[in-house]
């Protein structure tokens, strides 16, 4: 459908003069304001595949031809492709909104056991509820508020089924039953900093908690008070993780530049090829966990072995691309960079929880 464009020469957004079909001091297209319903529908469609091609510009060397886009960015060709901040928020934001979902794939078949204190008995549970069962605060469900004595009891009962037990599967599940048994009752009895103090001072001087130890219980200790709920690993990395992100990727490039310094490249330049490289991360993260949602899971190791492999190499072109290094030098580099990496995200996890534990 053609555009209609206005007659007057005057910019209605800036009122600069108009020379030709845009203004060159706003870039509005001088078209006419008053448009019939599909004249509208066709533009905004229009605009979307004008963005739908520049995306498909931009994926074709994103995916193929690994550090060609930094390469663009850094000799200047941008305005084909799409800005690399934007590229790494939308294929984050996608990942982030699915991941739940591929979470939550596998259907509930009792695979595993825990230990019921109500009938002395290993009662089956779901994989789901098993992954459930490791440390978060469901399994209160079954140990919940105990007493001293009412501990002791069931402590007893599981020594007991431990020793009796003929199957060393199921005797395993009730050795890890009593030892996560015992390691949430004694959370539990810490209900605050002078109580866990207290519980410490009572311990034989070898078995008390001591150093950087102590230090993150009394945190967490300190979190469970103010917010009213444990902290949990696992809600750190789905919450606050994609946050951290943003620490974690500009300390990961200052370790770049550092370790190619030789090649005299500005700080921007490393950033932005640390953003092009997490973005083909998370994308092949996500094409690896659709991928496993969909099918059988005595496949998931295989997938998650390929996506690997994938990311090794898609790293190692990049670097020869974008540092210009030699095969046998690059293959160096990848060890310098698995442990800059390494170093970078135990450096963002440790200050996570630092400001996480200490502002909560």
């Amino acid at each position: 459908m053609s555009k209609h464009y206005r007659k007057e020469n005057d910019c209605l957004n800036c009122g600069k003069v108009v020379e030709g079909k845009f203004c060159s001091n706003c870039g509005q297209e001088n078209i006419e304001i008053k448009e019939p319903f599909w004249t509208f529908v066709s533009h905004g469609v229009g605009h979307y595949f004008h963005y739908d091609s520049k995306f498909k510009k931009t994926l074709r060397p994103f995916l193929t031809k690994p550090g060609q886009l930094t390469k663009d960015h850094m000799e200047g060709r941008r305005a084909s492709h799409i800005p690399p901040i934007s590229l790494y928020l939308f294929i984050t934001l996608v990942y982030f909104l699915c991941a739940p979902v591929f979470n939550k794939k596998r259907v509930a078949v009792p695979v595993d056991a825990v230990y019921d204190s109500r009938t002395n008995k290993m009662i089956p549970i779901s994989e789901s509820e098993a992954r459930i069962f490791e440390g978060k605060d469901t399994i209160y469900s079954i140990f919940k508020n105990d007493d001293l004595a009412v501990q002791r009891e069931k402590i007893a009962k599981l020594d007991s089924l431990i020793k009796t037990e003929t199957s060393d599967k199921q005797r395993r599940i009730a050795e890890k039953t009593l030892e996560t048994y015992q390691k949430l009752n004694i959370v539990a009895s810490d209900t605050s900093i002078t109580s866990y103090r207290i519980r410490q001072s009572k311990l034989n001087e070898s078995d008390r908690d001591a150093g950087l130890n102590k230090f993150w219980k009394e945190r967490k200790i300190n979190y469970r008070e103010k917010t009213g709920h444990n902290f949990d690993k696992a809600a750190f990395k789905d919450k606050y993780f994609p946050k951290l992100l943003f620490i974690l990727m500009p300390l990961f490039a200052f370790f770049l530049m550092l370790n190619f310094r030789r090649n005299k490249k500005l700080y921007m330049e490393h950033l932005i090829y640390t953003i092009h490289l997490f973005s083909f991360a998370f994308f092949s993260l996500f094409v690896s966990e659709f991928l496993q949602y969909l099918t059988p899971p005595s496949i998931d190791e295989y997938i998650g072995s390929i996506a690997f492999v994938i990311l090794v190499w898609y790293t190692y072109r990049s670097v020869r691309t974008v540092y210009q290094r030699s095969r046998w030098a690059t293959v160096r580099k990848l060890f310098s960079i698995s442990v800059l990496f390494l170093v970078s995200l135990t450096m963002t996890y440790i200050l996570g929880m630092a400001l996480i534990l200490g502002i909560a």
